[in-house]
C-alpha cells in the first residue's frame, strides 16, 4: 500500500525533466572536464533508466480507471522466475480474469488493454475491424530491434489499410490455391522410413525436436520449394541459422527493455552477432526469392497443379498476371511472416496434440479407428497410406482432436500484435481513448469457465459437429474477423496429415518418469512450446 502510494505521489509531482535541468545546471559549473562528462553520463542513464521504470510501472494515466496487472509482477515470474505463460497466466491472469472482462497490462514493449471475452474481443476485431482498430504501428516503436529487423517493413502481418489489401491480393489466392496434400503425406513417409532405420520396433524420442525438424522440412517445401533436410539433420547449416535468429529475436529480456538494441547495441557484441545471424537468414531469403522469380519469368509451369505448387511461386505468377505487385522487400517480408507463423505455431500444436494423445490413450485409439477406416477401406492397415484432399475431409474426429489441442493449449496465448484505437471505444462500460493498444487474450478465452464446460478437461467430442461448443465465438487460436490467420486451412490440413499417418504407424505412450505427467510444461519463450517432450513409440507395421 505504502508502495503505490509513494509510486502515485511520484508520478503526479515529479517532472522528470526537471531532474533533467538540474544535472545540466550542476554540470555547468564543473571545471574538471573528464568529471564533466562522467557526471554527466552516469547522470543521464540513471534518469533514463529511471524514466523508463516510472513508465512501465503502471498505466498511463488515460489507463489507470482499469483494472491491471501491474509490469513488476509479471517481470519477477517471467524475467526473474522464468515461469512459463501458463504459468503466468494461472498465478497472475487468471484471478483478474475471473473477476474483469479486460484489463489493463503491460505487454508487447507498452501498456495494452487485454480483452478476454468473446463479444468483447468480435467488437474489436470484427465490427472495429481494420479500419477503427488497425494493428499497431510496429515499425515506429522497434524499428532499430532485432526483432524489426526480421520481421518490421512492409508486410501481410503488420501493415493495415490499402498497404494490406495490397498484400493481401497476392497472398489470399495462392494460400488458397496451396493445398499440397500430396507433398505433406511423402514428407511424413520419409520420416518413417528414417525413424525405422534409426530404431527398433519400440523406442524413445524428443517428439518435439522431430516435430519442429518435420515442420522446418514443410513450411521450406510449402513456402518456397526448398529442402531444409531438417529431419534427417537437426544440424544443418539451414536450420542451425534460423533457429539461432528465431531465439534471438523472441529473447524475452530484449523485448521488455528494447534499449539494449536500439542505444546500446554498441556495448553487446554477442548481440551484434545475433543481428549478423538475422541476416543471414534474410540473405537465406533473399536468394531464395531472386532464383524463383527468374525461374517464373522464363516460363509458368502448368505441369504441375496449383494445390502442389510452393505460395512463392504461386504469388509471382500472380504477379506476372497482372494480379498484384509486392516490392522485392516486401515479398520477402511476406516470406518470413509465412516461414516463422506456419513453422513454429504448427510445432507446438501438434507436439501437444501427441502429448494429449498418449496421455488419453482412449482417445488415441479412436482417432487411429478413424484413420484406418478412411486410409484402408479394404482392412489392410499393415501399409502406410498417403491421405487424398477427400481423405481429410472426411477425419471429423481427427480434427475435433487437433480443434481441443488448439482450445487447451493455442500455440500464441495471444495476438501477435495488438490493434491500437483509431477513435474512441466503449468496451464492458469502460471508456478507452483513441490510440489505446488493446489485445485478446486468447488464453485466457479457451480456459474460461464461462465459456467453456470443463475447461481442463481435454474433451475433443466438444467441438462434435452436433454440439454447441462446435462453433463457439470464444474459440479463437486463429484469431477473427478480416485479419484472421491467412494460413488456417493449410494449418489445419498439415496437422491431419501427420496425425491420421503417425496414428496408423505408431502406438504413443507418455513415459513413467515424465516431467509432464500431471501436466504439459511449457518453455518460457513467447510460443507455448513443450519443455522436453519425449514419448514412447511401438511400430504397429
Amino acid at each position: 500500500m505504502v508502495s503505490s502510494q509513494l509510486i502515485e505521489f511520484v508520478g503526479d509531482y515529479v517532472d522528470i525533466n526537471y531532474w533533467k535541468d538540474i544535472v545540466l545546471s550542476l554540470t555547468e559549473r564543473m571545471t574538471d572536464t573528464k568529471a564533466k562528462r562522467w557526471t554527466l553520463g552516469a547522470s543521464v542513464a540513471l534518469i533514463c533508466v529511471g524514466d523508463l521504470l516510472y513508465t512501465i510501472s503502471r498505466p498511463p494515466k488515460h489507463m489507470r480507471h482499469l483494472p491491471y496487472v501491474g509490469f513488476f509482477p509479471v517481470f519477477y515470474h517471467t524475467i526473474v522466475k522464468r515461469r512459463t505463460n501458463r504459468d503466468v497466466y494461472k498465478i497472475l491472469y487468471e484471478p483478474m480474469v475471473r473477476k474483469h472482462k479486460l484489463h489493463a497490462r503491460f505487454d508487447r514493449a507498452a501498456w495494452t488493454v487485454m480483452v478476454t471475452d468473446p463479444a468483447l474481443a468480435t467488437q474489436v476485431l470484427v465490427k472495429s475491424g481494420d479500419r477503427g482498430a488497425p494493428k499497431q504501428d510496429f515499425s515506429q516503436e522497434n524499428r532499430n530491434t532485432l526483432l524489426f529487423k526480421m520481421f518490421g517493413g512492409s508486410n501481410i502481418l503488420f501493415d493495415s489499410g490499402d498497404n494490406w489489401r495490397r498484400h493481401r491480393r497476392l497472398a489470399n489466392p495462392a494460400f488458397h490455391k496451396s493445398l499440397p496434400v500430396a507433398k505433406f503425406g511423402q514428407t511424413v513417409s520419409d520420416m518413417f522410413s528414417l525413424l525405422d532405420n534409426d530404431h527398433d520396433r519400440s523406442f524413445s524420442l524428443n517428439v518435439e525436436n522431430l516435430i519442429e525438424r518435420w515442420t522446418l522440412d514443410i513450411i521450406g517445401h510449402v513456402g518456397f520449394g526448398f529442402n531444409f533436410h531438417a529431419v534427417a539433420d537437426e544440424r544443418s547449416k539451414y536450420k542451425v541459422i534460423y533457429d539461432k535468429a528465431l531465439d534471438d529475436a523472441f529473447n524475452p529480456l530484449y523485448l521488455v527493455f528494447q534499449i539494449l538494441d536500439t542505444k546500446l547495441l554498441a556495448l553487446n557484441p554477442p548481440r551484434q552477432r545475433s543481428f549478423k545471424n538475422a541476416q543471414d537468414f534474410i540473405d537465406l531469403i533473399v536468394q531464395f526469392v531472386d532464383e524463383r522469380r527468374q525461374q517464373v519469368q522464363k516460363s509458368i509451369d502448368g505441369s504441375i497443379a496449383d494445390t502442389e505448387k510452393d505460395l512463392l511461386t504461386l504469388m509471382l505468377e500472380a504477379e506476372m498476371r497482372g494480379e498484384g505487385s509486392l516490392t522485392k522487400e516486401e515479398l520477402v517480408s511476406d516470406i518470413i511472416i509465412f516461414f516463422v507463423a506456419g513453422h513454429d505455431t504448427s510445432a507446438a500444436s501438434l507436439s501437444a496434440c501427441l502429448y494429449f494423445l498418449a496421455k488419453h490413450p482412449e482417445i488415441q485409439q479412436k482417432a487411429r479407428d478413424e484413420a484406418n477406416r478412411i486410409l484402408c477401406p479394404d482392412g489392410n492397415a499393415s501399409k502406410d497410406a498417403l491421405p487424398t484432399l477427400a481423405d481429410i475431409k472426411s477425419m471429423v474426429y481427427i480434427t475435433q482432436v487437433i480443434k481441443e489441442t488448439l482450445r487447451i493449449h493455442p500455440p500464441v496465448f495471444n495476438l501477435v500484435s495488438n490493434r491500437c484505437l483509431k477513435e474512441d471505444l466503449v468496451l464492458d462500460g469502460y471508456p478507452l481513448e483513441k490510440e489505446t493498444f488493446v489485445n485478446v487474450g486468447i488464453l485466457e478465452m479457451h480456459h474460461h469457465p464461462d465459456f467453456w464446460d470443463m475447461p481442463e478437461e481435454f474433451n475433443p467430442d466438444r467441438f462434435a459437429p452436433d454440439r454447441p461448443d462446435a462453433h463457439n465465438p470464444a474459440w479463437m487460436p486463429f484469431s477473427d474477423g478480416t485479419r484472421q490467420c491467412i494460413g488456417l486451412n493449410l494449418a489445419m490440413t498439415e496437422q491431419v496429415v501427420l496425425l491420421s499417418m503417425l496414428l496408423r504407424k505408431y502406438k504413443v505412450e507418455l513415459p513413467d518418469n515424465s516431467i509432464h505427467r500431471d501436466q504439459l510444461i511449457h518453455l518460457n519463450t513467447q510460443l507455448m512450446r513443450p519443455k522436453e517432450l519425449d514419448l514412447n513409440f511401438t511400430r504397429l507395421y
